[in-house]
């Protein structure tokens, strides 16, 4: 029989300077000490199990202030959102702001029309008749977006026309694509306005400053004067949202 092959992991936490580390710890057959930080912040370290914890939590101190500098550099950065080969139990998704958790519960008795992806707190629930589908899920998960998009920036739409400076606006369409050069465009002869996709990934808050602004240019078609007095009449705090939405780092140009 061919050598076995052995591994087993547990949680620490190492305190040092005030902080808190925590790691997972995967003892297997690997030469050194290797350390890796996943988008999420969480620390990840493979060592053999001949090396002792003493020397492990030594190598974390001798990286720490790299590991607290790249922690601190991923919270600033939206989580990867493309999914485009398959969707696993715990891979990680940015919703309206909020970091999700995907679970996969499969049920063999599901009809595929009844298939659905549910968002909570914590966890980006998919339930599937196969987990193991992966157009499938990729498919359904699209449809998840899509769905999100559309009644999040209608209820945008529906809340910011029936401010008093836009009820006797035509109410514009909205429609949907994703954008890397701005968060929204305002058509203004056609009466419909197209928001960026990905702002999916953003808080609701800087998706209702995009939407503001959009409308805004209704009655004011540039940037002017008048235009911001419009934006900062409904949303005082515009200059802050826009700073928040310009530091996305999805977004290589501001609006």
């Amino acid at each position: 029989m061919g050598g076995k092959v052995w591994y087993f992991k547990i949680m620490s936490i190492l305190k040092y300077n005030n902080n808190e580390i925590e790691y997972s710890l995967t003892r297997k057959k690997v030469k050194n000490i290797n350390l890796r930080i996943k988008p999420d912040g969480k620390v990840y370290i493979s060592a053999d199990k001949k090396v002792p914890i003493a020397v492990i939590e030594n190598f974390i101190v001798k990286n720490f202030n790299s590991i607290i500098k790249f922690k601190n550099t991923m919270a600033m950065r939206p989580i990867t959102p493309e999914f485009t080969d398959d969707i696993a139990n715990n891979d990680l998704f940015c919703l309206w702001g909020k970091t999700l958790a995907v679970q996969l519960i499969e049920d063999k008795t599901i009809p595929k029309n009844c298939e659905k992806i549910e968002a909570s707190e914590k966890f980006l629930t998919f339930y599937l008749k196969d987990v193991e589908n992966s157009k499938r899920k990729l498919q359904l998960f699209d449809e998840f977006q899509k769905s999100e998009l559309t009644r999040v920036f209608e209820a945008l739409s529906e809340s910011i026309h029936s401010l008093p400076r836009f009820q006797n606006l035509k109410k514009p369409v909205i429609k949907l694509r994703k954008m890397k050069a701005c968060w929204g465009i305002c058509h203004h002869q056609s009466a419909y306005i197209t928001m960026n996709a990905a702002l999916i990934y953003a808080p609701l808050e800087l998706c209702e400053y995009v939407m503001l602004h959009e409308y805004s240019h209704f009655i004011e078609p540039n940037h002017s004067k008048r235009f911001y007095a419009i934006v900062a009449e409904y949303m005082p705090d515009w200059k802050i949202r826009k700073t928040k939405l310009n530091s996305h780092s999805y977004f290589n140009e501001k609006n």
